[in-house]
């Protein structure tokens, strides 16, 4: 439905067109009903008291209570979401969840699930999967993952060439320490 006619429709009855005539721009919200909606605000505030956190010098981690619970909530979400593709992006928030706690392999397993949801999600689980990969040290397959990332989604393309750089950077590095030692 188009809300802005609906809410000007609304309130002309109202008002006096003299009035109506002085408003710029009309401001709608609609109320939360969808889990992602709230599993997204969820994630966003705890990122943000973590920022505000660390510029006060105080440490703030996604301990593995904290992933459990909001493994628990995703897990609720995805049973209550009412389409694959929501179901995809909550399995792409889980993933987000469990990797910040270090969980990386159930973090696989979500970024996987996700694909099976919605497959458009494709090269943003790749990428995860190569960023989890990369934590993990397992480089040949963070590269991989990147490759398959930049194949599967263009607009993930940049972000996983700067990832697999990164990477072969890193290995490089490692490669000289080693040999000088």
């Amino acid at each position: 439905p188009d809300y802005e006619k609906l809410l000007y429709d609304s309130i002309k009855d109202h008002f006096t067109p003299e009035f109506l005539n002085r408003i710029d721009k009309i401001s709608y919200f609609k109320p939360y009903t969808d889990n992602i909606q709230v599993s997204q605000i969820i994630m966003l505030s705890l990122d943000k008291i973590r920022k505000n956190m660390e510029k006060r010098n105080v440490g703030f981690a996604i301990t593995e209570n904290l992933a459990f619970y909001l493994l628990d909530y995703y897990n609720k979400a995805l049973e209550l979401a009412k389409s694959d593709a929501a179901r995809g992006i909550i399995c792409q928030n889980i993933t987000d969840a469990l990797t910040k706690s270090k969980q990386y392999t159930g973090a696989l397993t979500y970024a996987e699930k996700s694909i099976t949801y919605n497959s458009d999600l494709t090269g943003k689980a790749y990428l995860k999967m190569a960023n989890i990969y990369a934590q993990l040290g397992q480089y040949g397959e963070a590269i991989s993952y990147c490759d398959k990332a930049c194949e599967a989604d263009i607009t993930v393309c940049g972000a996983a060439t700067r990832l697999k750089e990164n990477i072969q950077k890193a290995q490089a590095n490692k490669a000289a320490n080693d040999k000088a030692q």
